[in-house]
C-alpha cells in the first residue's frame, strides 16, 4: 500500500470525494463534515495533515496527524500526531474500508510515519470507541510501542423498544419525578419540543428534525440553544466556557447545521413552554443514532426539571421510527438514572520509541499503584478498630 500526505484545510477538501467513497457505515466520528467543521473552527490549520492510505488507485483509509502537544508524566510536554484535540471533541475516529487488511493499513502508517518531516514522540488518541476504526488500527501496532488503557465509557440509551417499556425500566423515583415536572407544566400551560423550529413531539406525527425546517427556523432554533446553554454557570457570570461566547466553538456548531444532509442531520431540540425555550440538546443523528453532543436548561426554570423532561420527550419521539438509539457521548453521573448501555471507550498512545513506551508503562504501573495503596490506607484510617 502507498501513502500521501495533504495538509492544511486544503489538502482535507482536497479529500473530500474519496473521503465520501468510505462512509458507508461510518459512525459520526468518521464523517468528512465533522472533521471539515473540526478542521475549519475548532483546529489550527498549520496543524493539520491527513495520511491517505491506497491500495493501487482505491483510497482504502485517511488518517488524521494533527500535530499539538500534550503533557505525559514523567516527560513533560512531547510533540503528539493526533485525530484532532479539543474539548470540544469527546471521540475521535477516522474513515477506514470494511474489507481492508488493517494490519496492512497499520504497516502503511507506520511507514508515513518513518519519514514525517516534522519531529513528533507519540500518536495520541485520547478517547476512541472499542468498536471504531481507531481502536482497530491501534491493535495492529507494534504492542512494543503501543501503550493502550481504558477511558471513561461512553452511554447509549437504546430506543428500539416502545417508549412505554423504556419508562417501566426506569427507577421509581425517576418517573415519579417526570410525572411531578410533567404536571407542573401542564399547570403552567403546558410544554412541546421542536427540532430545527419544527414540531417533533411523538404526538404530533411530524418525523425529527425535517431536512426542509427553511434556514430562519434552525438560525432562531440555534440562537435559542445558544442563549439556554449560556444562561447558567457557563455564562458571563460563571465559568466564561458557554459556546456563543467563544467564536470557534460557535461556528464549529453553526458549520455542523450548515453541512446537514439526508444522512447527516444535526439537530438543535427544544422544550418550549408556552412561546419560551427552556430546556435544549445540540445533536447529530448519523447511521440511526442520535448523538447528543450538548445540552442545557434554563436555570430559572428548574422546578420543571427541563432537561429530563426533554430527555423524556426524546426518547418518545425517536421510539419506535427510524432513530435505534440515543447516543450521550460522555458519562456523567446523571445518565445513570437512565439505565443506559455504556460502551468502552480506550486511550491510545503509540510512541516513536519503543523504550518511551517502556517507560511510560512502568510509570503508569507505579503511579496507579500508589493511587490505589493510598486510597486503601484512606479507607483503613477510616475504621480505625480495621488496623492491627
Amino acid at each position: 500500500m502507498l501513502t500521501r500526505r495533504l495538509t492544511g484545510l486544503n489538502g482535507l477538501r482536497a479529500l473530500r470525494e474519496p473521503w465520501l467513497s468510505l462512509h458507508a457505515g461510518a459512525d459520526l466520528y468518521a464523517r468528512y463534515e465533522w472533521h471539515l467543521a473540526c478542521a475549519m473552527h475548532l483546529l489550527d490549520d498549520a496543524s493539520l495533515a491527513y495520511v491517505q492510505v491506497l491500495d493501487g488507485e482505491r483510497t482504502v483509509a485517511i488518517v488524521p496527524a494533527i500535530a499539538s502537544r500534550a503533557s505525559f508524566r514523567p516527560f513533560g510536554h512531547l510533540r503528539v500526531l493526533s485525530l484532532g484535540l479539543h474539548a470540544h471533541l469527546p471521540l475521535a475516529d477516522f474513515p477506514l474500508a470494511a474489507d481492508v487488511r488493517v494490519e496492512d493499513v497499520a504497516a502503511a502508517l507506520r511507514a508515513a510515519l518513518a519519514a514525517w518531516p516534522e519531529r513528533w514522540d507519540a500518536l495520541r488518541w485520547p478517547r476512541v470507541l472499542a468498536s471504531s476504526h481507531a481502536m482497530r488500527l491501534a491493535r495492529a501496532f507494534d504492542a512494543s510501542a503501543a501503550h493502550i488503557s481504558t477511558a471513561s465509557p461512553c452511554n447509549t440509551l437504546d430506543t428500539r423498544r416502545p417508549f412505554p417499556e423504556q419508562l417501566t425500566s426506569l427507577s421509581k423515583n425517576l418517573r415519579a419525578s417526570l410525572r411531578k415536572s410533567q404536571k407542573r407544566l401542564e399547570e403552567s400551560g403546558g410544554a412541546h419540543i421542536t427540532c430545527n423550529g419544527a414540531p417533533a413531539d411523538a404526538a404530533s406525527g411530524s418525523q425529527p428534525a425535517a431536512l426542509h425546517n427553511g434556514a430562519d427556523g434552525i438560525d432562531a432554533a440555534y440562537d435559542a440553544f445558544l442563549a439556554i446553554e449560556a444562561s447558567g454557570w457557563k455564562g458571563e457570570a460563571g465559568a466564561g466556557s458557554a459556546i456563543r461566547l467563544n467564536p470557534a466553538t460557535r461556528g464549529f456548531y453553526a458549520e455542523l447545521l450548515a453541512l446537514r444532509g439526508a444522512d447527516f442531520v444535526p439537530e438543535v431540540t427544544l422544550l418550549v413552554r408556552g412561546t419560551t425555550p427552556i430546556a435544549t440538546q445540540f445533536s447529530v443523528r448519523v447511521n440511526r443514532c442520535k448523538h447528543v453532543l450538548k445540552i442545557g436548561y434554563e436555570e430559572a426554570e428548574s422546578r420543571f426539571s427541563p432537561g429530563q423532561v426533554l430527555m423524556a420527550r426524546v426518547l418518545e419521539a425517536a421510539s419506535g421510527r427510524m432513530i435505534e438509539c440515543v447516543n450521550v457521548v460522555t458519562d456523567m453521573p446523571w445518565h445513570r438514572t437512565w439505565r443506559p448501555v455504556p460502551e468502552r471507550t480506550f486511550a491510545v498512545t503509540v510512541f516513536r520509541w519503543r523504550w518511551c513506551a517502556a517507560l511510560y508503562r512502568g510509570y503508569s504501573w507505579v503511579h496507579g499503584s500508589a493511587k490505589m495503596a493510598l486510597l486503601v490506607f484512606r479507607r483503613l484510617r477510616a475504621r480505625p478498630g480495621d488496623l492491627p
